[in-house]
């Protein structure tokens, strides 16, 4: 035991340094061996003339096979990328194979062994189109039981888009991010970031001001009888209806009668005639109804213009 300690122990610095060097040269070695990967990069479209725009879906990474030294393999992709150059590229239909010299950043001593699907990137080249369209406001959620959505709009009421003819074409509204109106009861407003669907379209503007308006829930009411008269008078004419018929929307916590409404016609501009002219009156909302019954139709009225 004692013999085999002297010989362990005999010498020892020289047996660490020569196992460090073991150590460091066989890293070396290692380090220098070529070995295979397979990395995926993105697909990056240079020079596009600013008067054109790629219309379709395209392959945005494509993978490619290495061969590398060891060393460089766990280094990350360092920048990898597929190039293509669109200097001097006119509308139509533009393939292009995929070669070593489209990859850029490469480290030296890194070879490219072949291309992985898609080994082509094929593209749609139109010319850029400017638009109007629409925006649709999108609303999420529900008002209280009592109330409702009546109208939304938003300033401005369409945007500018550019893009790829055929999809500009295309486009029929921009829409904004859906809007929340649980637990609203009352109208308001606030601006919203608008957006297309179409990837190549893109907007001129970005956020838009939203009016949302909020009321009461309506029932319906009729208005028998609502007295007629010409207003200014006009000796000429007679009425055949003394009388019309209103029907109209209240909130449906209104409570109490409608009263003291009139219907007015004026027939300053009518050509005398045998055959009685039939006129849609003005239905004259006394004061305090004013923010609460809104009309929806009426009967019209005849009347019989004389010399």
């Amino acid at each position: 035991m004692n013999l085999f300690r002297e010989l362990l122990f005999r010498n020892w610095a020289l047996k660490l340094i020569s196992l460090f060097l073991a150590v460091t040269l066989w890293m070396q070695v290692a380090s220098r061996e070529v070995v295979q990967r397979r990395i995926t990069v993105p697909v990056d479209l240079i020079n596009l003339p600013s008067h054109l725009a790629i219309s379709n879906e395209y392959a945005r990474e494509v993978e490619i096979t290495v061969e590398t030294l060891r060393s460089l393999a766990s280094d990350g992709d360092l920048g990898l990328a597929a190039v293509i150059d669109l200097k001097g590229a006119i509308p139509g239909t533009k393939v292009e194979p995929l070669q070593p010299s489209h990859v850029i950043n490469r480290p030296a001593g890194m070879e490219i062994i072949r291309f992985g699907a898609p080994g082509v990137i094929r593209l749609e080249i139109e010319e850029k189109t400017p638009r109007l369209v629409p925006v649709e406001v999108v609303l999420t959620g529900e008002a209280p039981e009592d109330f409702e959505v009546v109208k939304t709009d938003s300033i401005p009421p369409e945007v500018r888009v550019v893009g790829p003819r055929s999809a500009v074409l295309q486009l029929e509204k921009v829409e904004t991010v859906p809007i929340p109106i649980d637990g609203r009861s009352e109208s308001f407003s606030l601006d919203a970031n608008v957006f297309s669907e179409v990837e190549t379209v893109a907007l001129s503007d970005t956020q838009v001001t939203v009016f949302v308006r909020i009321d009461e829930k309506r029932q319906e009411v009729e208005l028998l009888r609502i007295p007629v008269e010409i207003l200014p008078e006009d000796p000429g004419a007679r009425l055949l209806d003394q009388t019309v018929k209103v029907v109209g929307t209240v909130p449906i916590s209104f409570q109490g009668d409608l009263e003291g409404f009139t219907a007015q016609i004026s027939t300053t501009q009518l050509t005398p005639r045998r055959e009685p002219y039939e006129l849609d009156p003005d239905i004259i909302i006394p004061d305090e109804y004013q923010r609460y019954f809104f009309v929806s139709s009426k009967s019209t009225v005849r009347v019989r213009k004389r010399k």
